[in-house]
């Protein structure tokens, strides 16, 4: 399978103050994925190496972000949402796994994506939203992954008949469920390594900031470490996934109160190459992070993506001890 640009790694290049979708506008954007909306067609441009990851991959493995930045440790109003869960989170019982188990995680995602074919002496780019569902099974640094790739979503028919006719669904195994296992995999962050303290947590959230050349907003820094350190299948006791949504509920982010107990956390800033995004994390009850989601209100002409996109979805179940490779939680 060819390499993919990894455009979701891109670093943002700083928080502008711009408005927030209402969730009108969100669902209405989720909805209408596969939707033309006058997007760029094909690209012809000359062969250049671009950072390149699986899309499959990129689901499921864990990415390096050093973060974030530390605000004065005050709760109000309007941070109480995120204050409310973790109160309640802290007093659950942690999860164990013995010795030998696995955890299993279900996923749903959907990426940005592009794809590529010579075209006489240059390549010609498509872009468009690539769909998968992942099975996980985690043991350590080891995991089993059964991943089912989706037909793509493309924003104009020019786009679309490229494709296929250059045979990238074939490369990019749609329609095709697959197994992999992966082991040694790194660069996987360690909760035991972060403090359950909020101050605490937020102090060494504020070294790590000091550490990182980016300029980047300290409000996506935070979501992302977040989102690292709450990957399902590193088991984050209650009592840090408490700390973290102290943490993040002292940014000033916008909160939303959703049905089930769950709580969304958001935020609006400028993304290279997406234009202005607003990015969402939403926790279910327990304080486990079920879903992420990014949207570009304004739509960016280098990546192709029409106004009101959701480019970036994930959809993910809390984790589940079973006890071999293949078994789900209900079997």
């Amino acid at each position: 399978m060819p390499e993919r640009r990894d455009l979701l790694r891109e670093v943002f290049s700083g928080l502008v103050d711009a408005p927030s979708p209402t969730s009108d506008q969100a669902e209405s954007a989720r909805i209408a994925l596969r939707v033309a909306m006058g997007g760029r067609g094909v690209d012809r441009r000359r062969w250049a190496p671009r950072r390149l990851v699986p899309a499959a991959i990129a689901a499921v493995l864990a990415l390096v972000v050093v973060l974030t930045a530390v605000v004065p440790w005050n709760r109000d109003q309007a941070e109480a949402y995120l204050a409310e869960l973790a109160e309640a989170t802290r007093s659950i019982t942690p999860q164990d796994l013995p010795q030998g188990s696995y955890v299993y995680v279900a996923s749903e995602q959907l990426v940005s994506a592009d794809a590529a074919a010579p075209v006489g002496d240059e390549y010609t780019y498509v872009q468009f939203l690539l769909p998968s569902s992942i099975e996980a099974w985690w043991q350590g640094d080891t995991v089993r992954l059964e991943t089912t790739v989706g037909r793509p979503v493309f924003f104009d028919s020019e786009s679309e008949e490229f494709y296929y006719s250059n045979g990238l669904d074939v490369a990019d195994s749609v329609g095709e469920t697959r197994v992999d296992v992966f082991e040694g995999v790194a660069n996987q962050i360690d909760p035991q390594a972060w403090s359950t303290d909020p101050d605490e947590l937020a102090l060494q959230m504020r070294r790590a900031a000091e550490d990182d050349p980016a300029e980047v907003p300290v409000e996506v820094k935070m979501l992302e470490l977040a989102e690292e350190l709450l990957a399902p299948h590193l088991l984050a006791t209650p009592a840090l996934r408490a700390a973290l949504m102290d943490v993040l509920g002292t940014l000033g982010l916008d909160q939303t109160q959703l049905e089930d107990g769950r709580v969304a956390a958001s935020v609006t800033y400028e993304r290279i190459g997406f234009g202005t995004v607003t990015t969402e994390l939403v926790f279910d009850g327990r304080g486990y992070l079920v879903e992420r989601s990014s949207v570009t209100i304004t739509g960016d002409e280098r990546s192709g993506l029409p106004p009101g996109t959701v480019y970036n979805l994930l959809t993910q179940s809390p984790p589940a001890i079973v006890a071999e490779p293949g078994i789900r939680p209900e079997e």
